[in-house]
């Protein structure tokens, strides 16, 4: 769900995909409707907060804050981690207290198939390497568009030919189209080798036989060796590369026999005509951005909206930030998230960004937060609570879809979703007082740094723990309500990630392991 979820950018739409299968799987397993329900818009939700992609509004804030989208990514990968960490750890402390087992070991595929089909996260590797290295974000989809449809292709297990050797080849390919043009020869040789060896191979053993696959293999594999003998820069090659694998697929798919290859046919012209109807709305947010942006600061409704929000809190900062937080949770029930982003980082953000530099009428600011680091801070705080408008009530549509797919009540599910994604409604408060856990913040790496990241990352996994405890009420068996409140006030306290109540915190988690059973209810 969540590897769903960062692709199409819609929690609903996520749920209504994912949910229809992952749904009756876990009723199926013996969750109640309000938790089956719950998990999946949580999973789908956090989806938008999971590098590399993270929807739509994120290439909005790479925009808005000036900094390059590979940066961003980085700088979301612990709160991510967080998110899914704290969602875990409800869900198995859910699932003990319910009694419930998983399935026998004897029903699980081999280990050895799961490592088999591994190849099938390549083009999200794809795409997760290009934006690292700094290529442009539509290049680096367009390169993964390209992967997918040749790992679709040889997926197929109708589609006859040895899977192992098309694995081979397409890592192998897509290994060698990232090098430079400094050694395009040697490349180019053994990319034609490559092809030759799966026309011999496909005439020379039981195994292959001249069908879609080895198509679909040796169009790839002829054309990155083409571009390469052309000398094309890396960039060119990996925009070029997605473009011509639609017109493989196409090709392949009209000249195929099969009724697995007329399938990908009809799948890979249906995409095409969703791809436009889908980047249609994602261009109008963008236009949308500009004049939002454009008719706010003209009218000086920014600054007037902003000062609204310092009346009203009366220059305290930490209720500056609740009152945010409402606001966008406000504003993102029912609103699509790049809508309701553009609209909070142009009237809250600010308002946060002038309270943590001290600038008027604050007078004084936040030690160790510089501007860049502020418009971080500022824009993701907004950014986070904008998603998690999907799953809190009374709107919460993630949490209405997936109560109507699992046939539960609508109210019980959608408090259970906010209980399950607690870590997303206090993980922005911590890295906001601890920018490090951006990562990108820090700018001179040391032992202390490393251990500082690590010391934050790990203490803000306590407080999820010791927060999970708390409202399950669950470690082994029941734990006795006293008991429950005294562990959810050490975690909240652990929330400031002071040494002291994170020490306190982490002797009650040792205590729970040692004498938990004589803590139950």
């Amino acid at each position: 769900s969540g590897l769903m979820g960062t692709v199409s950018g819609s929690s609903v739409a996520n749920v209504l995909t994912t949910g229809t299968f992952t749904i009756p799987l876990m009723k199926k397993a013996g969750y109640p409707p309000e938790v089956a329900g719950a998990v999946e818009p949580v999973a789908s939700t956090g989806g938008q907060l999971m590098p590399p992609i993270m929807g739509a509004a994120a290439f909005i804030m790479a925009e808005f804050l000036g900094i390059p989208y590979n940066k961003l990514i980085i700088a979301a990968v612990l709160p991510a981690l967080v998110y899914y960490s704290g969602v875990y750890l409800f869900i198995d402390l859910e699932t003990k207290r319910l009694g419930l087992k998983g399935m026998p070991r004897e029903k699980f595929p081999p280990l050895n198939y799961f490592i088999r089909k591994l190849y099938i996260l390549l083009p999200i590797a794809v795409i997760t390497v290009a934006l690292v290295w700094g290529i442009p974000p539509h290049i680096s989809a367009i390169s993964s568009l390209g992967i997918a449809i040749w790992v679709a292709w040889i997926s197929k297990d109708n589609i006859k030919g040895h899977e192992g050797i098309y694995v081979a080849s397409v890592i192998m390919t897509t290994i060698l189209m990232f090098t430079g043009r400094e050694i395009a020869s040697p490349v180019t040789i053994i990319l034609i080798l490559l092809a030759l060896s799966l026309i011999v191979l496909s005439f020379s053993t039981r195994l292959l036989e001249f069908n879609e696959k080895l198509y679909i293999s040796l169009l790839f594999i002829l054309f990155i060796a083409l571009t390469k003998y052309l000398g094309m820069r890396k960039e060119q090659i990996l925009l070029m590369s997605g473009v011509m694998g639609i017109v493989f697929s196409l090709i392949v798919g009209y000249i195929s026999k099969s009724e697995d290859g007329k399938k990908m046919y009809s799948a890979t012209y249906e995409s095409m005509i969703d791809a436009g109807k889908t980047s249609t709305s994602v261009m109008l947010a963008a236009a949308s951005a500009g004049l939002i942006q454009g008719v706010l600061t003209m009218t000086g409704l920014v600054t007037s909206l902003g000062y609204k929000l310092i009346d009203l809190t009366a220059g305290n900062l930490w209720l500056l930030l609740m009152l945010t937080m409402i606001f966008s949770l406000i504003l993102g029930m029912g609103v699509p998230t790049t809508a309701n982003y553009i609209i909070t980082s142009l009237v809250a953000a600010p308002a946060i960004y002038n309270a943590v530099l001290g600038l008027q009428p604050y007078s004084s600011p936040v030690p160790g937060f510089t501007t860049p680091i502020a418009l971080l801070a500022a824009h993701f705080f907004v950014f986070y609570f904008g998603i998690l408008a999907d799953v809190t009530p009374p709107v919460a549509l993630a949490s209405y879809a997936g109560s109507a797919l699992a046939g539960g009540d609508f109210w019980k599910t959608a408090m259970n979703a906010v209980k399950y994604a607690l870590a997303g409604y206090i993980g922005p408060y911590i890295y906001f007082t601890h920018p490090e856990m951006f990562l990108i913040t820090v700018e001179n790496w040391t032992a202390t740094t490393v251990l500082q990241v690590l010391y934050d990352f790990g203490a803000t996994l306590l407080v999820m723990y010791l927060l999970a405890v708390s409202l399950t009420g669950w470690f082994q068996k029941n734990l006795r309500k006293e008991i429950r409140a005294v562990i959810g006030a050490i975690g909240i306290a652990a929330a400031s990630l002071h040494v002291v109540p994170v020490a306190v915190g982490v002797i009650v988690a040792i205590g729970l392991r040692l004498f938990g059973k004589k803590l139950m209810g």
